[in-house]
């Protein structure tokens, strides 16, 4: 896939809904490869749930249906996000590409897991809405980016309202996601607890975890959706320049995932001797799994041992380059001595240019759009420059420019990298098919990962920089109070007030009851659009929050009826 950097979210959401006002919702991660499907009904004409969910995934494209199917009462999702969503790009397909027997048969294909472990056997009929917008979703992707999804090599959960509930939403990633779902799993938030103990208790452990998860790279994630997507077709249009930007993506991802195998063997020495049930599950889950060395195996016989990931875009470009061992490819080897001779008169060209105009400081900078370029400081130049300098522009004390020697030798150094390139990935080809059949090992590395970083440079590494009494354990429990006993703001500590994601809260002490829902409502004004008062939009709003009200919500608001009198305000707030 190319890089999605530069965009502003790599989710592309397929959103389809029938008359009965349930939802289904798929959500593509282009950037980690995870296909998330979602089914709910709407409880809201407002679309509330619906709105939840794209503020959480903020997309780059929305896939819909015709908006011919919308509940009564109801505008429908199209309507939905022409209205609300106006900037993001919306896609209207025929209803027929919402087909969920297709979807069920796409999704058992691509999904890493067997079917049996996703519960897709047990639940297609009832999810059969997530699994049509799967289908329209992933045909979507394929057209429009000029890919097929490998077979097992897709992330695939069922999300509901099950394991976590449902709040506001703001970001991104692991860390935003459990804060803006934090889970309702009494077990699981206990072990994440028990292993906030265990780091907290044992220095060693903690610091030496810290220091193994800065050797893997940190684009793990998102190297294994490069392995989950390969061109349609291979032709002699595909091999060329224009090409070349996928194939430096699919060589850079094989050396991030050399560089996190690498790591491996010290990870495993770190977490030998854990007794928390989570670490030591991740130890014999990761760290033991003969298939992580099998794979690194597999690697070593194709990519040399000493190529490094490197930032410098110069340097990553070099390491791209050469890669693949020598004597693989001789086409390859010819495209590489192109390469470094071109490099070479850049170089030479510099010197000479430093010795004939007197500029000693003359330096030979290189970016990926623009190749090499001069980059003089304005206290050499006396007067003008000479006229062989071209597209001279002022960047801070220093002028950038070029010349038609510099320009012929960048076409050419660009063009031998390209061949490099192309190349290269053909070298790979039998090492990348056979990375993508164990793909889902992959994807427990990079789940695995992100999980040990947001536990210990987040959770950990906050507790441990705070006085010993700040922070303490909280108690989960089913059916008890919510009681928090001096109680700190995590920013502003300064002030106790006595008053969740599985970690220590600044506090004196809380025992806290799982909830499914928070409901609040803020502010005091009056809503023109509804033609409504302070206190009509007030009551509206509480009677909302009371028919969705379940026995497991928590209730949060502040001085009911304060637009009303005292006594019809204090009537109120005792009838609720």
């Amino acid at each position: 896939m190319e890089d999605d950097a530069a965009e502003r979210s790599s989710f592309v959401i397929g959103l389809i809904e029938n008359r009965a006002k349930e939802v289904g919702v798929a959500a593509f991660d282009l950037r980690s490869a995870s296909l998330h499907l979602s089914q709910y009904i709407e409880t809201s004409s407002s679309y509330q749930n619906t709105k939840t969910l794209l503020q959480f995934y903020d997309p780059m494209v929305i896939v819909v249906p015709p908006n011919k199917f919308a509940p009564d009462g109801m505008v429908g999702v199209s309507i939905l996000v022409d209205r609300f969503y106006s900037s993001i790009k919306k896609v209207v397909m025929a209803r027929g590409c919402f087909d969920d027997t297709k979807g069920a048969v796409l999704v058992k294909n691509i999904a890493a897991k067997e079917p049996s472990a996703l519960g897709l056997d047990t639940y297609y009929k009832q999810y059969y809405l997530c699994l049509a917008a799967a289908s329209a979703t992933i045909k979507w992707t394929e057209a429009e980016k000029g890919v097929i999804i490998t077979n097992h090599s897709l992330l695939v959960t069922f999300n509901g309202s099950f394991d976590h509930m449902n709040i506001d939403a703001t970001r991104t990633r692991l860390l935003r996601t459990n804060l803006l779902q934090p889970l309702k799993d009494i077990e699981t938030i206990n072990a994440r607890l028990d292993c906030l103990d265990e780091l907290m208790s044992n220095e060693q452990l903690f610091f030496g975890l810290s220091q193994v998860l800065r050797k893997f790279p940190k684009e793990t994630d998102r190297v294994l959706c490069h392995f989950c997507f390969k061109p349609k077709k291979v032709t002699n249009e595909v091999l060329g320049i224009d090409n070349a930007r996928k194939s430096q993506i699919l060589i850079s991802s094989v050396i991030l995932l050399k560089t996190a195998l690498d790591a491996l063997p010290l990870l495993s020495k770190v977490l030998k001797d854990a007794n928390s049930f989570l670490l030591g599950n991740v130890y014999i889950s990761v760290c033991k799994n003969d298939k992580y060395a099998s794979i690194r195996k597999r690697i070593g016989e194709v990519i040399d041992e000493d190529v490094l990931h490197a930032r410098v875009p110069f340097v990553a470009q070099t390491q791209q380059c050469f890669a693949v061992k020598a004597g693989i490819d001789g086409l390859l080897d010819i495209a590489r001595r192109s390469f470094c001779d071109t490099s070479e008169a850049i170089h030479n060209l510099a010197n000479k240019y430093r010795e004939d105009f007197k500029l000693p400081n003359l330096k030979i900078p290189f970016n990926k759009r623009q190749g090499f370029y001069f980059s003089i400081p304005h206290k050499d130049i006396k007067g003008k420059l000479p006229s062989k300098f071209i597209q001279v522009m002022k960047h801070g004390n220093n002028v950038h420019c070029s010349t038609l020697e510099l320009a012929s030798l960048n076409v050419r150094n660009k063009s031998a990298a390209a061949e490099c390139y192309i190349r290269t990935e053909l070298c790979l080809e039998a090492l990348v098919d056979a990375i993508r059949e164990d793909v889902s090992m992959l994807t427990l590395l990079a789940e695995v990962l992100c999980l040990l970083d947001m536990i210990v440079n987040s959770f950990a590494h906050t507790i441990s920089t705070k006085a010993v009494d700040q922070y303490i354990r909280p108690q989960f429990t089913d059916n008890g109070p919510l009681a928090i006993d001096a109680g700190r703001h995590p920013i502003l500590e300064s002030i106790h007030n006595d008053f969740i994601i599985g970690c220590y809260i600044p506090a004196r002490y809380g025992t806290i009851r799982v909830v499914d829902r928070i409901f609040t409502r803020m502010g005091a004004v009056d809503n023109l659009e509804s033609n409504s008062s302070t206190f009509m939009t007030e009551m509206k709003e509480t009677a909302f929050i009371m028919q969705n009200v379940s026995e497991r919500s928590l209730i949060v608001m502040d001085e009911l009826g304060r637009a009303t009198s005292s006594s019809d305000g204090f009537a109120i707030a005792w009838s609720c």
